[in-house]
């Protein structure tokens, strides 16, 4: 039920930020008994959230709202990255 939560809240706050909505993000649940549920949040092989959230469902909504902006830092962390490596494609001269 907290992942369930946990989930909603963060799919509706990740809609109204413009760089994390463009994502193609995944979020993934593993239940565990004795802790509550490991929740990580991924694009392609790279984890950009993990976190371990207890059964307490009032506490879904705090790390939802963390992780968008967990996620949002990393996306335009990769972004800058990506933006300042040189092209394969371009000589020297060309940049």
């Amino acid at each position: 039920m907290a992942g369930r939560t946990f989930y909603r809240s963060f799919s509706q706050a990740a809609m109204r930020d413009p760089i994390v909505s463009g994502a193609e993000l995944t979020v993934s649940e593993r239940p565990d008994p004795r802790w509550g549920s490991q929740l990580w949040i991924a694009e392609r092989n790279q984890i950009y959230f993990s976190t371990q959230l207890s059964p307490r469902i009032s506490e879904a909504d705090r790390y939802a709202d963390e992780a968008v902006r967990v996620v949002q830092e990393a996306i335009l962390r990769r972004r800058i990255a990506q933006s300042l490596q040189p092209s394969l494609d371009l000589s020297d001269e060309e940049l």
